[in-house]
């Protein structure tokens, strides 16, 4: 009898704690706030940390990184939430939307002061980048939402936010302002 892989089969496990995904939640509302305005949800609204803590409790034959990515999550959560409650005085899933981006910008450049050196800063920042979009809009049988489960055309983004995949490699570009995020 031919099995199903276990990629293939639907699961509501979950890798991250309660705590966990506050945490990647803050993060997330900063990187991806949405426009209620336009009826563009944010990242919190559509579950693109669930996303995240279900893509970690698949195996690693679902895709090679995983198991590096299950090491990551926990260790720069809380590395993050540390650096939070020392800077801000408050925990990382309690950060207003500007004190997230400010970390978020500076763990971009690699200027994030508290972080281990065992954490590539801007690679954290790309993995938190990427995941969150793909938790926005990848196909809901990958538990991703694709804007609220509808296909969201990428041109109604908010006017701050564009999406580009021209670059080779690059699952995306976002623009913000005057400011590019690339994953």
């Amino acid at each position: 009898m031919n099995e199903l892989p276990t990629w293939l089969l639907d699961s509501d496990a979950e890798a991250l704690s309660d705590e966990q995904l506050a945490q990647l939640e803050s993060l997330f509302a900063a990187i991806f706030p949405g426009d209620p305005a336009r009826g563009i949800p944010s990242a919190n609204n559509v579950g693109a940390a669930k996303f995240v803590s279900r893509l970690l409790a698949r195996d690693a034959g679902v895709y090679w990184e995983i198991a590096n990515w299950k090491k990551l999550y926990p260790a720069a959560l809380s590395a993050l939430d540390a650096v939070s409650q020392q800077r801000f005085q408050t925990p990382l899933k309690s950060l207003a939307s500007q004190q997230a981006t400010e970390l978020i910008q500076e763990m971009e450049k690699n200027l994030l002061a508290g972080l281990p050196p065992s954490i590539d800063q801007p690679k954290l920042f790309k993995t938190l980048l990427r995941h969150c979009l793909q938790g926005c809009l990848a196909d809901p049988g990958w538990q991703g939402q694709l804007v609220c489960g509808c296909r969201t055309n990428l041109a109604t983004l908010p006017p701050r936010w564009s999406i580009s995949t021209s670059s080779p490699g690059c699952m995306a570009e976002i623009i913000s302002g005057n400011r590019a995020w690339t994953s």
